[in-house]
């Protein structure tokens, strides 16, 4: 059972991934329709539901939630993840700022060959 279980699952990612090289549009289309899908079941869900027709009873659920999840410190108090130690700065600012800093510098390559080779005489 384990290895025709292993083989089905296999035979799906094979199917998964030509699908989505294929045609990647529309597998993201797919994938929009089903998240939409499921937060509007999660919503419905959600209204049908007796103790959450109190709003103080709804924040206070959420709240537990987005604490338990430590989604409340990253929103309100900021995220600290992927800081280095040494200098506290975010290793995404420090990528971002690498690459502008190559991009500046290849401009600057550029406007040097084109004064060089006097495209303007």
């Amino acid at each position: 059972m384990k290895r025709f279980l292993k083989h089905v699952h296999s035979v799906h990612l094979r199917i998964i991934n030509k699908f989505k090289h294929t045609f990647p549009g529309f597998y993201a289309l797919i994938g929009g329709i089903g998240l939409i899908t499921f937060w509007y079941g999660w919503t419905e869900f959600l209204h049908t539901t007796q103790i959450l027709q109190h709003p103080v009873v709804s924040m206070l659920i959420g709240l537990s939630i987005m604490f338990g999840t430590g989604l409340i410190v990253a929103i309100f108090v900021g995220d600290k993840h992927g800081m280095d130690a040494d200098d506290g700065q975010s290793e995404l600012d420090r990528s971002y700022l690498e690459r502008r800093l190559h991009m500046l510098d290849k401009y600057a390559q550029q406007e040097e060959m084109i004064e060089s080779e006097e495209y303007f005489s």
